[in-house]
C-alpha cells in the first residue's frame, strides 16, 4: 500500500496566488469604473422633431410659415411629437401653441375629426332645411349627394303658384345629423327607423341669403342629382316673391272724416327724376342676386 505524502505549500507560491487575484480584482473594478465613466459623458441622443415657429393661437389652421425643425435630446421629446410637416400643415390647434413648443398629435385635430365645421370649405356656408319624408327624396339623400332647391310659391288669391330652381348642384353636408355617406341611423324609441328633419346644404353666402328668403316665403324641396351630370348643366331660376299685402278691412269713416283731405291743403306734387325707374311692389330671386319689395329694379 502506497502512501502519498502531502508536501506543504511554499510561502512564495501562496503569495503568487494572493496577487494573482487581487489583480484580477481589480481589473473588473477598473474596467466598471471606465464603462461608466464613459456612459456619462457620451452625447445624448438627438432626435429633430416640429416645433412652433411663433405663438399659435387656438383654433388656427396650421400652415408650414408656422412650423420649423429643430434637435432635441430623445429623452426631452414627447411621445406623440411630429417630424414631418405635412402631418401637421391643414389641422387645426385645439388650443394656444407657444412659439417653440413641441407639436404633438394631442394638440392638434384634424379636418376629418372636426365634425361639421371642418366640412365647410373656405368661403361656404352651411345652411339647414327643414325635410320630411317627400322633401328629402323618400329619405335616400345621403351626406355627399349634389341636389337642386326648388321653390315653390304659396296659392295666393287667384295667382297660379310656381315652381322654379333657385340652387342647383348643392352639396348635402349632412341629412339630420348623419354626416357618413351609407351611415344608419339609430332606431327611434318605438324601434321605428328614424326620419330626417333637416338637410345641412354647403352654398355660398349670397346663396345663404336667398335660401333664408325663400325658406319664410315659399315651400322648398330638394331634387337628387346625378353625380355623372354636369353641375352647369342648367341654369338658376328667378323666383317672383309677391311684395303686396291683400287690403286690411277697417272702420267706416265718420262724415268730418271723410271732409278732412278735401279741406287740407294739397302738397306739391313732386316731379319724377327723368331717367328713374319706378318702385317695384314684389321682390325677385334671380340666382344670387336679391331684390327687395320697393327697390327699383
Amino acid at each position: 500500500m502506497s502512501r502519498v505524502l502531502a508536501r506543504p505549500l511554499d510561502t512564495r507560491t501562496i503569495a503568487l496566488s494572493v496577487a494573482g487575484l487581487l489583480a484580477v480584482g481589480t481589473g473588473v473594478l477598473t474596467y466598471n469604473y471606465l464603462a461608466a465613466v464613459g456612459h456619462t459623458t457620451a452625447p445624448a441622443v438627438q432626435r429633430t422633431i416640429l416645433v412652433a415657429a411663433r405663438t399659435i393661437p387656438a383654433r388656427t389652421t396650421i400652415t408650414d410659415a408656422m412650423l420649423t425643425r429643430v434637435s432635441r435630446p430623445a429623452d426631452a421629446v414627447d411621445p406623440d411629437a411630429m417630424v414631418v410637416p405635412a402631418s401637421a400643415i391643414g389641422s387645426i390647434a385645439m388650443n394656444e401653441i407657444p412659439a417653440g413648443s413641441q407639436i404633438t398629435a394631442s394638440k392638434l385635430v384634424h379636418y376629418s375629426v372636426a365634425g361639421l365645421p371642418g366640412r365647410v370649405h373656405v368661403g361656404m356656408r352651411a345652411v339647414s332645411i327643414a325635410l320630411d319624408r317627400v322633401k328629402g327624396v323618400s329619405n335616400l339623400i345621403q351626406a355627399g349627394d349634389k341636389v337642386d332647391v326648388i321653390a315653390a310659391t304659396v296659392p295666393r288669391n287667384d295667382a297660379v303658384p310656381k315652381a322654379v330652381t333657385i340652387i342647383r348642384g348643392a352639396t348635402v353636408l349632412s341629412v339630420g345629423t348623419m354626416t357618413e355617406p351609407g351611415a344608419t341611423p339609430a332606431p327611434d324609441a318605438a324601434g321605428q327607423p328614424q326620419q330626417f328633419l333637416t338637410a345641412t346644404l354647403e352654398v355660398t353666402p349670397k346663396q345663404a341669403d336667398l335660401l333664408t328668403l325663400a325658406d319664410v316665403n315659399t315651400m322648398l324641396r330638394l331634387a337628387l342629382r346625378s353625380p355623372k351630370e354636369n353641375l352647369r348643366s342648367q341654369p338658376v331660376e328667378k323666383l317672383v316673391l309677391n311684395g303686396s299685402q291683400a287690403p286690411r278691412a277697417e272702420a267706416p269713416l265718420s262724415p268730418m272724416q271723410q271732409l278732412m283731405p278735401l279741406l287740407a291743403p294739397r302738397p306739391p306734387v313732386a316731379q319724377a327724376a327723368p331717367n328713374a325707374k319706378p318702385a317695384s311692389p314684389v321682390a325677385v330671386i334671380d340666382g344670387d342676386k336679391i331684390v327687395q319689395p320697393g327697390t327699383a329694379h
